[in-house]
């Protein structure tokens, strides 16, 4: 095995995959998770005590409420210069996407230079603090369409951090479309 490890478990492998296998590297690269180890189970389980003491559970339920009436309003409504493009808010509790659609009139006002917006509003959204995740191309079959962006606080955010949250998003979007006017 080399540096003294010792096998933990077994793995099912078809005759064809192992004569690959020896056939290129000789290496199967992979992990899991969930190890089954001791201190593994000892820290989940501490995390479920977690969450259930300080009830998180019911705090995702109602901050994710709250993210979602914010977002919606600051993204979707009247006056929001993000409106025309915020396509759909979606999610539950702590998890949340918001996609944004540039197949519409207003886009004739940006020119995003080839660059995807939902990794440009990830840069700008670091820069203002709020780590979020972006994604493109998840809109259509074809993975041509669709700029996504994913939420996911921590279960333990607060009504005011939930606001904070809102606040530096909002603004990110709206800088970035603002730099892209033409």
């Amino acid at each position: 095995m080399g540096f003294g490890y010792a096998p933990i478990g077994a793995v099912l492998v078809s005759k064809r995959i192992v004569a690959g296998l020896r056939g290129a590297s000789g290496l199967w690269k992979h992990g899991h998770t969930y190890q089954a180890n001791p201190l593994a189970c000892a820290a989940s389980l501490a995390v479920q005590k977690v969450i259930t003491s300080e009830n998180l559970l019911e705090n995702c339920r109602t901050q994710g409420a709250y993210l979602e009436k914010l977002l919606k309003a600051r993204l979707q409504g009247p006056n929001s210069p993000a409106a025309p493009f915020t396509f759909d808010i979606r999610g539950g509790g702590g998890f949340w996407g918001v996609e944004f659609d540039f197949d519409c009139p207003e886009a004739a006002t940006l020119d995003l230079r080839g660059q995807a917006f939902a990794l440009l509003l990830q840069a700008r959204a670091l820069e203002n603090g709020l780590v979020v995740m972006g994604f493109t191309g998840s809109a259509s079959l074809d993975g041509t369409k669709g700029d996504v962006i994913v939420l996911a606080p921590a279960y333990n955010i607060t009504s005011e951090e939930v606001e904070k949250l809102v606040e530096i998003f909002g603004d990110s979007v709206e800088g970035v479309l603002d730099a892209h006017r033409v």
